[in-house]
C-alpha cells in the first residue's frame, strides 16, 4: 500500500491543504505534536475516537478513514452504497415506538449513530442486535 493509500498519508496531505501545522493539528485534537507526526509516518494508529475527530477535522469521510487505518476489515463492512446505510439509519432512528419500546437511551443511540458511520448497516433491525449484544456483554461484567 503506498503511503497515499494510508490515513497518515491522507491525514499529512490534507493537513497541508488546510495550512495547518502538526502543533495545530495537535492542538485539535488534544494530542502532542509528536504523536501526530507519528500518524502521519503510519508508525502509529490513531484510537477510534481521535480517528473520527481527525477526519471530521481534515474532512475525510468517516467509513473511509477507518478503511485507511483498518483495510482488514473491508470485507466485515461491506461495499453497500452509502445512501442504503442511511436510509436504515434514518428508518431506525426515526422510529419512536422502537425506540420507546426497546428504551434506546440517548447514549445508546449515539453510539449506534457513531457505528452507523463506520459500517454498513442497511437493515434497521441490525442496530436492535447490536443494541442487544452491546446490552447483554455489558450486564455480563
Amino acid at each position: 500500500m503506498s503511503k497515499t493509500n494510508t490515513f497518515g498519508g491522507r491525514l499529512l496531505r490534507l493537513r497541508k491543504r488546510a495550512g495547518l501545522s502538526q502543533r495545530e493539528l495537535a492542538k485539535i485534537l488534544g494530542v502532542q505534536e509528536s504523536y501526530v507526526s507519528y500518524i502521519e509516518q503510519n508508525k502509529r494508529k490513531p484510537s477510534l475516537s481521535l480517528l473520527l475527530k481527525a477526519a471530521s477535522t481534515i474532512g475525510i469521510d468517516a467509513r473511509e478513514a477507518f478503511l485507511l487505518v483498518h483495510p482488514e476489515y473491508e470485507s466485515f463492512l461491506g461495499t453497500e452504497r452509502k445512501t442504503k446505510r442511511e436510509d436504515a439509519w434514518r428508518r431506525f432512528s426515526g422510529n419512536r415506538r422502537v425506540l420507546l419500546r426497546w428504551r434506546v437511551t440517548r447514549s445508546e443511540l449515539l453510539f449506534l449513530k457513531r457505528l452507523n458511520t463506520l459500517g454498513t448497516v442497511t437493515d434497521p433491525r441490525s442496530f436492535l442486535f447490536v443494541l442487544n449484544s452491546v446490552r447483554q456483554a455489558l450486564e455480563e461484567e
